[in-house]
């Protein structure tokens, strides 16, 4: 406690984007994982304040069927795609970022409307539109991002997991990858947690720590078996040239395939250099650290895009996890939290309705409960508990047959259901068909 009181007194005045390993602000980075988040997170919230502008929300006009006709004759590519991602990007991309930092109405920095749908923005809209352009990078609609290779094979950790798309180097994607970074920034500024499906390998690069094998394992693990074989392959009884070449039936060049399918070669001329036993250890070599910065230049340009919204400087002080729920909250719900968390009107918290509410809350998947927070609040994931401001609200709607949202507000009208069935096909029916309280 006592050593936390003093970093929170002496970080503003330490540079912690220092790489001197002989500088304060480098040695306090390298032991954040003293440091409590708490205090990091007002450390965050300090540098937010100061570098935070004034002035009038920026007006964004989204079109659903633009971008669900887009998606429809196969128009996928930066250069193509009309999702709501790129429409956002074509009308705020170029904007100067100092007005991405200017809050209103306490969490918003974007007024949104969508052609041909009524409904006004006091809130929830906007944060639907944010959530929705986010799960745009996320999805078949768009492949500026591209599932990892986990995912693809389905095989290994983080098969939900998205990474850059290395093929995407033109000017015009490296902006939309700045844009998304401008988002990440956005989230933590409004504390909207949008949820940007991203590996440790990405996070950390984006604060500067080197990735490892364990990073490229958890987006590639059929790569990594096969590094792990070469690298071990004596220790299996494979000896000199030729029981090498009979294992891997001299087909092994100075090659790799990316995480985009993609087949480069490591040198000039690798293509048609055969990999033997004794240089296998620097093949292996040259393998793994050009699959660690494979990504590079679009981690670039989202830590620009993240730098222009957000002061990456007590971003350093976050191990990458730290980061990962800071900026896109925890995929994971705490129930009994979340239970603290809830008020009541015209419901007591004994009453048998909350009851049945919660005990169905606990047998529903990850995903649905992700669907319901898109219901009630326009979002899909909750905050870290350290950014947790706004309560839930249930209020009693009677004997109406179905919940309804007022996603501006975090507050959800149940009905008094006389049974756990109901409960549950109340609540189902809300997730599943009334997304973003289309059923208010």
């Amino acid at each position: 406690i006592r050593l936390n009181q003093r970093i929170a007194c002496t970080l503003p005045l330490l540079d912690l984007s220092s790489n001197d390993p002989e500088s304060l602000g480098y040695l306090i980075r390298e032991m954040n994982y003293l440091i409590l988040p708490h205090v990091k997170s007002w450390i965050l919230e300090g540098a937010m304040q100061a570098t935070q502008s004034s002035g009038e929300a920026l007006k964004i006009n989204l079109d659903n069927m633009r971008a669900a006709d887009s998606f429809e004759k196969g128009e996928i590519e930066p250069e193509t795609s009309q999702c709501l991602f790129v429409q956002a990007y074509a009308q705020v991309g170029d904007k100067d970022p100092v007005v991405l930092r200017n809050l209103w109405d306490g969490d918003r920095i974007f007024q949104v409307s969508f052609d041909g749908e009524s409904g006004v923005d006091a809130g929830g809209v906007s944060r639907d539109a944010l959530t929705r352009m986010t799960d745009d990078l996320f999805s078949e609609r768009f492949t500026l991002f591209q599932p990892c290779p986990n995912a693809r094979h389905a095989t290994g950790i983080n098969t939900e997991k998205y990474v850059p798309n290395p093929s995407h180097c033109s000017s015009l994607a490296m902006s939309q990858f700045e844009f998304a970074g401008k988002l990440m920034g956005i989230s933590l500024r409004t504390r909207l947690a949008l949820p940007f499906e991203l590996p440790s390998l990405v996070w950390k690069r984006i604060i500067g720590l080197e990735a490892n094998m364990e990073d490229l394992r958890a987006i590639d693990n059929i790569a990594c078996q096969l590094l792990e074989a070469l690298r071990t392959c004596e220790e299996e009884g494979t000896d000199e040239n030729s029981s090498f070449i009979e294992d891997f039936e001299n087909k092994l060049t100075f090659t790799y395939n990316g995480s985009d399918g993609v087949e480069r070669e490591l040198f000039p001329g690798g293509r048609d250099k055969i990999v033997t036993f004794s240089d296998r250890f620097s093949y292996c070599d040259m393998v793994e650290y050009s699959r660690l910065h494979e990504f590079d230049p679009q981690i670039e340009a989202m830590k620009r895009g993240l730098a222009a919204v957000v002061p990456l400087s007590p971003l350093r002080l976050f191990p990458w996890d730290q980061l990962e729920v800071s900026v896109a909250g925890d995929p994971t719900f705490d129930l009994e939290w979340w239970k603290d968390h809830t008020i009541y009107e015209g419901f007591d918290k004994n009453d048998h309705a909350v009851q049945y509410f919660w005990n169905v809350m606990g047998q529903l998947s990850a995903q649905e409960l992700s669907g319901f927070v898109r219901f009630a609040w326009g979002r899909s994931r909750l905050p870290s508990k350290v950014q947790w401001i706004t309560n839930m609200k249930i209020t009693n709607r009677g004997s109406s047959t179905l919940p309804v949202s007022h996603t501006c507000f975090f507050t959800v009208d149940l009905p008094d259901y006389e049974s756990e069935d109901e409960m549950r096909r109340g609540l189902l029916t809300a997730i599943r068909f009334g997304a973003c309280g289309i059923l208010n």
